[in-house]
């Protein structure tokens, strides 16, 4: 009944990988949602929402906004390469503790 052989399928987190995947996904849209402080852009690592002041005349009279979209699909792609890279390298520490603890298990007597 209780088979120290068997695996877990390899798309089953455990509930610590699942936590850091959270605060990893937490962090990055955290960077996509601030504004830079220099240029006022938004977007990390590429910057989606630009901002562009405008003039008439050479006077000031507001800011424009403008959307890449491409640019807002690379975010996103690269946010989810981030958070499998963090959840693969979090999973595979915990099932070889796992198996060093059923190694060391079947060792004693």
């Amino acid at each position: 009944m209780n088979d120290p052989a068997k695996k877990r399928p390899w798309f089953q987190f455990s509930l610590m990988t699942a936590i850091v995947m959270m605060l990893a996904a937490s962090g990055l849209l955290w960077l996509n949602t601030q504004q830079n402080r220099w240029s006022g852009n938004q977007g990390w690592p590429f910057s989606y929402r630009v901002w562009k002041r405008t003039r008439i005349h050479g006077f000031f009279i507001g800011f424009e906004t403008k959307w890449l979209l491409w640019w807002l699909v690379g975010d996103v792609v690269v946010g989810l390469a981030v958070v499998f890279i963090i959840a693969f390298l979090c999973e595979s520490l915990v099932r070889r503790q796992d198996r060093q603890r059923q190694q060391r298990e079947g060792a004693k007597p």
